[in-house]
């Protein structure tokens, strides 16, 4: 019988594509009361993601931060220009001028985290253009919608 454990594990590698049992410990879940399907994970009291509709992950940024050891997840990192860094972690929309880097696994509607040059995570948000788009020096829209910025947090509380 597969375990609730292994189905996040194998759902967020498939995403991510990344290897997640390593840093995926003991993982808690809760199921929906309609679907009777996985509904969202964490550990240790803290959320790390739920599951959409669409068959995505919405990370935390406690969910980025466990996943962050994770050696090719940096391919779902967006980064910002330093000057812009005050409006990301006020959850604030990050807009395609002001983006430095975009990892090759950034398309329309997936999971972005978004970290300074020091790779220290800012927010997590929703990715509304591809890494081609931004990669092609195109300074018009919105890149990513910040879902949950850090603003408000402490940095003790993500470990």
């Amino acid at each position: 019988m597969i375990q609730p454990q292994d189905v996040i594990v194998h759902h967020i590698d498939l995403i991510f594509n990344i290897s997640s049992a390593p840093f995926l410990k003991n993982l808690d879940h809760t199921y929906s009361r309609k679907t009777g399907k996985i509904k969202s994970f964490g550990a240790r009291g803290a959320l790390y993601g739920t599951f959409r509709s669409d068959g995505g992950i919405a990370l935390t940024i406690a969910g980025a931060v466990a996943l962050m050891p994770a050696s090719k997840f940096y391919r779902n990192y967006v980064t910002p220009m330093p000057e812009v860094i005050q409006f990301i972690k006020e959850s604030k929309s990050l807009f395609c001028k002001h983006v430095l880097f975009v990892g090759s696994n950034i398309c329309v509607g997936s999971e972005a985290i978004i970290v300074d040059q020091k790779d220290n995570i800012l927010a997590v948000g929703k990715s509304l253009t591809t890494s081609f788009w931004l990669n092609s020096n195109q300074s018009r829209g919105i890149a990513v919608r910040i879902r949950e910025g850090l603003k408000g947090r402490e940095t003790n509380e993500l470990i």
